[in-house]
């Protein structure tokens, strides 16, 4: 055993003596071997003929390829400040269709599109300006009982939007609904895949469907061709207007010992399913993904709550999904999201001294972070915008979440958490040393107001202690009945409507046993 022992270690070291160094330069004109006088220009290469512990060194460009490794212990350096990564294409062919829409040929169904590194609008109806806030954008006033959706004020539209999709924030707003238009008459419209069953009043828009397609900065994807609205006036050649082809901008699913350092990516997720003791540190990541609809009928779990099964690198929403054990995302900038920006599952991973913000526009059950697995840690970070909470603890066990700045929940929907988790035992999960702030959702009323932490009902066996949370339309710390085993200790609340509040079993029923609450600061 010994020498089976040392005859391994042996071919680690040559391997890893071995080792070189590969350079990339996609500006570089020449014949390439890969060496700094003469580097490769494409990543694919430098992988291509790379073996294990291998440095490729990337040089300044935007790189329109996915960094796909088919070996282990591979680092990824940016050379420069400016490397970029990108699930998208610059669409330099377009048909003019006409009343200012142009076309051109895209086989892949498109998700995001660009122009002049502006994100571009899904056409949808009423109309919102393109922009850089993707929380920023206009309702029209609806009204849903069961699968009729009722417009609440006249609208130009008819019966060929039956082709779209809905989007809605309706009655007590936990969550978002989408679903596909049936029939539209006398300004109702008929539903199907109804992706949750909340009846009210609330805000609404359409997309999905060629008929929005009327004002500029907006597209569509169907039947293989994008179509962009560019309008009558000027040169669509001299725009550069890029579109998403590879939704993953980096894939490192089966792999292990890789880094990443210091690449910028944009229009793409990363994948880390069943990636182990790997390093992703000084990246900035934006605009991981963008989705209006989540099709219930492909993924028949989805439903509002439906975050506990969320353990597939493919399903919609995930951010940097991380399915795999000791990975570590450092000094990392990662922002926008329809869905998470961060998709934490496994185990005895960390997210450290990062900023993570502005997820979940679509006002789903989605975050800047989303944690589940076991032993996963995250501290040291600023995490805040979220649609929903700011991290959300969901099938969480023996978490660590400490020495975070947490703030900006419910930018969409109400009765919120900056922290948020329900129906969890948490096997002793703790949250400690954290700045919660700022929970006040769009809701003029506070009957569904926004809480610092919120341990929602069927909680159990958490550590709160030494936290400072401020500034909350709701609690500073809720508890929703049954919550069992949960201690409270050491905290600091000011600023909001309630210190603490320890709900009656209202949904459940149910009673709750060994919850404490000691120590704790309340203004």
């Amino acid at each position: 055993m010994r020498w089976g022992l040392l005859l391994l270690l042996c071919i680690t070291t040559n391997i890893k003596l071995s080792a070189k160094d590969i350079y990339v330069n996609k500006a570089f004109i020449g014949v390439s071997d890969g060496s700094a006088e003469n580097p490769y220009t494409t990543i694919t290469k430098a992988i291509n003929a790379a073996i294990e512990y291998d440095t490729i060194y990337i040089s300044n460009g935007t790189y329109r390829e996915t960094i796909t490794p088919t070996i282990n212990n591979l680092s990824f350096i940016a050379q420069d400040t400016d490397v970029y990564i990108t699930g998208t294409d610059v669409i330099a062919e377009w048909s003019n269709m006409g009343n200012g829409i142009y076309k051109t040929f895209l086989p892949k169904r498109c998700t995001q599109v660009f122009a002049d590194n502006i994100p571009q609008v899904e056409a949808r109806f009423p109309n919102t300006p393109a922009g850089t806030n993707l929380f920023k954008f206009n309702t029209t006033p609806i009204s849903l009982t069961d699968t009729i959706a009722t417009l609440l004020s006249p609208h130009p539209i008819n019966a060929n939007w039956a082709e779209g999709t809905i989007w809605m924030m309706v009655g007590h707003r936990w969550i978002s609904q989408t679903a596909r238009i049936k029939s539209y008459s006398d300004n109702k419209l008929s539903l199907n895949y109804l992706s949750d069953k909340n009846n009210g009043d609330g805000i609404a828009y359409i997309t999905n469907t060629l008929h929005a397609l009327d004002t500029i900065g907006e597209w569509h994807w169907q039947n293989d061709s994008l179509y962009y609205f560019f309008g009558n006036t000027g040169d669509i050649s001299t725009s550069k207007i890029e579109a998403q082809v590879r939704p993953t901008v980096i894939d490192i699913s089966h792999r292990s010992g890789m880094t990443i350092s210091g690449i910028k990516t944009y229009s793409g997720m990363i994948n880390m399913h069943n990636t182990h003791q790997s390093t992703i540190r000084q990246c900035e990541i934006t605009y991981l993904n963008n989705y209006h609809y989540i099709e219930k009928e492909k993924f028949s779990w989805y439903s509002s709550w439906g975050r506990g099964k969320w353990t597939s690198i493919n399903t919609p929403g995930v951010g940097i999904g991380i399915f795999g054990n000791n990975n570590l995302i450092d000094e990392c900038k990662i922002a926008w999201s329809s869905g998470d920006c961060i998709t934490l599952y496994g185990s005895d991973n960390t997210v450290s001294n990062s900023t993570i913000h502005d997820a979940n526009y679509l006002g789903g059950d989605m975050a800047p972070i989303a944690v589940g697995g076991t032993r996963n840690t995250i501290t040291q970070n600023k995490i805040y915008n979220g649609g929903r909470g700011v991290i959300t603890l969901l099938s969480a066990k023996q978490f660590v979440i400490e020495h975070n700045e947490i703030h900006t929940a419910g930018l969409l929907n109400w009765d919120i958490g900056c922290i948020y988790t329900y129906d969890t035992n948490a096997e002793e999960g703790e949250i400690a040393y954290n700045w919660v702030y700022d929970a006040n959702p769009t809701n003029p009323a506070t009957t569904w107001g926004g809480h610092g932490i919120y341990l929602d009902n069927n909680s159990n066996n958490y550590k709160v202690h030494h936290n400072v949370v401020w500034d909350c339309k709701g609690d500073g710390i809720r508890l929703n009945m049954p919550a069992n085993n949960i201690d409270i200790y050491n905290n600091t609340i000011f600023d909001t409507e309630d210190m603490t509040t320890y709900l009656n079993p209202i949904f459940t029923g149910e009673s709750s046993s060994n919850c404490s609450f000691k120590n704790n600061y309340l203004d």
